[in-house]
């Protein structure tokens, strides 16, 4: 081989080697972890009492917390509320544990409302753990023996 030979391949692979580098790190900025807003650093808020006077009427019409959250986020589209009501979604799609508990304690309570959401908190887990009536199997026939 003579030295232009050698020097073009040498140029060969360094282009090579290049557009691998390149492609790393567009692969690396692509896939790189998605921003989660629970995760996010949300500073103290004292939410409206109409606020928890909406959720309670919420959940009563839905009995389901995640469509509460859904329907609540319609009627509070933009500003602080609107920003933890997001994050609170976002914990219970993405997050490892999904509990309401933490959903709602630590995204949507203020120290004076915990009850409404204690109450919302009670009803889902009522809602879960009810035992149903038996029912009677017995014809009146069957009673007379």
């Amino acid at each position: 081989m003579t030295a232009l030979q050698y020097m073009g391949t040498g140029i060969l692979f360094a282009l090579v080697a290049g557009i691998c580098f390149v492609g790393a790190i567009v692969y690396f900025l692509l896939t790189k972890q998605k921003h989660y807003l629970y995760a996010e650093r949300l500073g103290r808020m004292k939410f409206p009492e109409q606020f928890y006077k909406d959720m309670k009427e919420q959940y009563e019409k839905t009995e389901n917390i995640s469509q509460t959250l859904d329907l609540l986020l319609e009627q509070y589209p933009k500003g602080k509320v609107a920003k933890r009501l997001r994050a609170s979604k976002d914990y219970l799609k993405n997050s490892h544990y999904k509990d309401y508990e933490t959903a709602l304690y630590r995204y949507l309570s203020d120290s004076d409302t915990a009850n409404v959401i204690t109450e919302i908190l009670l009803k889902d887990l009522q809602k879960i753990c009810r035992i149903p009536c038996k029912q009677e199997k017995n014809t009146g026939e069957e009673n007379k023996k």
